[in-house]
C-alpha cells in the first residue's frame, strides 16, 4: 500500500472468524512500526487468539511512504509546429505524446484546446496540455494552423492549328495539338479531355470539345474546333517518298570489326514515316577485306519508289601498333586569312595525311573560334576558364542535353548538328533527349555536359542535374556547364542574325510560357539584350491582333508545336535552321577543350 509523505494511514480493515467463538475480529493484534511522516516501508503484523488459546495465522501488510510528487508530466508535439492545409480540407492531427515520471503514459489523457475553422482561410492556434494524478500540469504547447484559400482560377486551353479543319470522306483525322496550363498545377496538356462524335466515314459537320480540370477541380471553359467531312476528291499521288541515310555513306572498320547499321528515314508526303518499309540490298562480310555497298531504297503505297541510296563499308587490315611519325596537316589558302567585319566566317579547308593512315582529313580537330564582329585578328578562345579547369589531357565527350519531341523524336536540325561537331573531335559527341526513355551509357572519357536549353526552366533547374548526378553514380568524370540560354556569345550571334536578316521588319520574340520568378528575370534582361519584345506563346494571339506587323521570331532551336503553330503568322524558321545561328553554335561547340 503506497501513501505520500505526512498522509494519514486509514487502516482498509480486517476480519477474524472462529469456529467456536464465531467473530473474534475485536480480539485481532495489530503489531509493528509505522511513521507516515519519514519515507521508508514499514510493515504491519495482524494476528488473533481465540478463547481456547488457538492462535491464527500471523497477516503481513506492507506500507510505502514516498514524497509527494511535484514533477508535471512531459508534453511533446509530434509533426510540425505550423501545419498548412487548403480551404475546405480536413484536418490531420500528427499527434503527441505525454509521458509522467509517476504515471506513466499519459498522451490519452491530453487536452487539445482551440479554435479552427476550415472553411475560413485564416491563421488559427490549437492548445495542448495534460494534469497526472497528483495534479501536475505540463507545459501548454501551441501549434499553429494556416488554412490557405482554395485555388478557384480556371486552367486555361489553347488550340494549335486552325479552329476549322476540312478533311476527305475516309481519311483520318489527325489533331493539330493544343496546350493546357494552369495557375499553381503548369503544364496540364497531357490531362485534356476531347470529346466528339466525329465519324469520317460519314459527310457531315463535327465538333470536337476539349476540356480539363486541374487538381483542385476547376474546369476551363469547353474549348471547340469543328471538322467538316466532305466528298473525296480522287487525288493522284506522284510523289516518291524521301530517304535519309543516318550516319556517314563512307564507313571504314577493321577486320573482324562487327558493321552496326547507322539507320535511315524515310517519309512519304501521303503515308507520313515508312522508315520499315526500307529494303536494303547487298551484305557485309566482317571477316574479309573489301568494299562492300547496301543500297537502299523504299516505295510507297501508290507505287512511287525513291532514290536508291548507297553506302560503302571497307573492311580493312587493323595498323600495325607501332607509329612514331606524326600525321601532316596542309591549310588551303594559307596560315592568315583576312575576312570583313560581320561576315560569316568559312573555314576554306585543310588535307591530312599519315604515312600508316593515309588520308585523316576527317580527324582533324579544330580548336579556337573567330569573333568576326570585332575586327582585329581572329583566334578568340571563348572557353579559357574551362582550359584553366581541366587538367586532364584525355579528350571530352561532348554530351548534348536537348528537349526532344514526342516520343523522343530528334528533329534533324540535332542530328546534322552532332555530325557537323563529331567531324571535329576525336571523343564521341551524343545527344541526350529528355522526351526519350532511352538515355545512352556514360563514356569513359572525361564528359562536358552541354544543355542545349534557352529558357531556365525545371529541365535546366531538375532534369540537367538529375542527369549529372546520374552519370556520376555510373562512374563517368562529369562537368556540367551552364545552359545555353546563360551564354554571351550565343546571343550575341542571335542578335547579329536578327540584325541582319529583318533590318527593315520589327520583330517580336515568342517563348514557351513559364511560371513567374528567375524566368521572368532573365526574360527582361533576354529582351534588352536583343532589343526586341518578348511575349509568350500562349498570350501571341492578342499581341499578334495588335501588332499585325510583328513577324514572330521563335526561340526555339528546333522545330516543335510552337514554332509550327506560329508558321501561320509567317514567323522565321527556328534558330538551328538558321545558317549563321548554325555555324555559330558548331564554333562554340567546336572549341570546348
Amino acid at each position: 500500500m503506497s501513501l505520500n509523505l505526512g498522509e494519514v494511514f486509514v487502516e482498509p480493515g480486517f476480519e477474524a472468524v472462529d469456529n467456536v467463538d464465531g467473530i473474534i475480529t475485536a480480539r485481532v493484534e495489530v503489531k509493528g512500526d509505522f511513521n507516515s511522516s519519514r519515507p521508508g516501508k514499514y510493515e504491519l503484523f495482524y494476528s488473533v487468539e481465540d478463547k481456547a488459546g488457538n492462535r491464527s495465522t500471523t497477516f503481513k501488510r506492507t506500507l510505502l511512504v514516498s514524497e509527494l510528487d511535484r514533477t508535471p508530466p512531459k508534453l511533446e508535439l509530434l509533426g510540425s509546429e505550423v501545419v498548412t492545409m487548403t480551404e475546405d480540407g480536413i484536418y490531420n492531427e500528427p499527434g503527441y505524446r505525454a509521458m509522467d515520471n509517476k504515471d506513466g503514459n499519459l498522451t490519452a489523457e491530453v487536452l487539445a484546446e482551440g479554435e479552427l475553422n476550415s472553411s475560413l482561410p485564416g491563421t488559427y492556434e490549437l492548445f495542448y496540455s495534460v494534469r497526472d494524478n497528483a495534479g501536475n500540469i505540463s507545459d501548454l504547447l501551441k501549434r499553429k494552423i494556416i488554412v490557405e484559400e482554395k485555388d478557384r482560377m480556371a486552367p486555361q486551353i489553347v488550340l494549335f492549328g486552325p479552329a476549322t479543319i476540312m478533311i476527305s470522306l475516309g481519311d483520318d483525322y489527325m489533331e493539330p495539338g493544343f496546350y493546357a496550363t494552369d495557375n499553381q498545377d503548369g503544364d496540364l496538356t497531357s490531362s485534356v479531355q476531347i470529346a466528339s462524335d466525329l465519324n469520317t466515314s460519314a459527310v457531315g459537320q463535327y465538333e470536337l470539345i476539349y476540356s480539363v480540370q486541374d487538381s483542385t477541380g476547376n474546369p476551363s471553359a469547353n474549348i471547340k474546333r469543328t471538322i467538316i467531312v466532305k466528298e473525296k476528291i480522287a487525288e493522284k499521288d506522284e510523289t516518291p517518298p524521301m530517304l535519309i541515310l543516318l550516319g556517314d555513306i563512307n564507313i571504314t572498320l577493321f577486320l573482324e570489326e562487327p558493321f552496326v547499321e547507322p539507320g535511315f528515314n524515310a517519309t512519304d508526303n501521303k503515308d507520313g514515316n515508312i522508315s520499315s518499309s526500307v529494303v536494303i540490298q547487298g551484305s557485309v562480310d566482317s571477316m574479309k577485306v573489301g568494299k562492300y555497298e547496301l543500297s537502299y531504297s523504299v516505295t510507297d503505297k501508290a507505287g512511287n519508289g525513291s532514290e536508291i541510296l548507297v553506302r560503302t563499308i571497307t573492311i580493312t587490315e587493323r595498323p600495325k601498333p607501332v607509329d612514331n611519325v606524326p600525321p601532316r596537316i596542309e591549310l588551303v589558302g594559307g596560315e592568315v586569312l583576312q575576312i570583313i567585319a560581320g561576315s560569316i566566317f568559312a573555314e576554306p579547308g585543310y588535307t591530312a595525311t599519315d604515312d600508316v593512315d593515309g588520308n585523316i582529313t576527317s580527324k582533324v580537330k579544330i580548336q579556337g573560334a573567330v569573333d568576326s564582329m570585332t575586327p582585329g585578328k581572329t583566334g578568340i578562345d571563348p572557353w579559357p576558364l574551362l582550359r584553366k579547369c581541366s587538367s586532364s589531357q584525355e579528350d571530352y565527350t561532348l554530351r548534348l542535353v536537348i528537349h526532344g519531341r514526342s516520343s523522343g523524336v530528334i528533329p534533324h536540325c540535332f542530328s546534322n548538328l552532332v555530325d557537323a561537331v563529331q567531324a571535329h573531335r576525336r571523343a564521341p559527341v551524343v545527344l541526350d533527349v529528355l522526351t526519350s526513355a532511352d538515355r545512352p551509357p556514360a563514356s569513359s572519357h572525361p564528359t562536358w555536359l552541354v544543355p542545349l536549353l534557352l529558357l531556365p526552366g525545371t529541365h535546366v533547374c531538375e532534369d540537367v542535374p538529375a542527369i549529372r548526378s546520374r552519370l556520376r553514380r555510373e562512374g563517368c568524370r562529369v562537368t556540367a556547364l551552364p545552359f545555353l540560354g546563360s551564354w554571351p556569345r550565343w546571343w550575341d550571334l542571335v542578335l547579329t542574325d536578327l540584325t541582319m536578316e529583318r533590318s527593315d521588319t520589327p520583330s517580336v520574340l515568342v517563348h514557351h510560357p513559364m511560371r513567374p520568378g528567375i524566368a521572368d528575370r532573365f526574360l527582361n534582361v533576354l529582351s534588352r539584350r536583343l532589343l526586341q519584345p518578348l511575349v509568350a506563346f500562349d498570350q501571341f494571339p492578342a499581341f499578334h491582333r495588335d501588332h499585325p506587323q510583328r513577324v514572330p521570331y521563335p526561340l526555339a532551336l528546333a522545330p516543335n508545336r510552337m514554332s509550327e503553330a506560329l508558321q501561320d503568322s509567317d514567323s522565321m524558321d527556328t534558330l538551328l535552321e538558321r545558317t549563321r545561328l548554325r555555324k555559330g553554335l558548331i564554333d562554340l561547340l567546336v572549341a570546348l577543350p
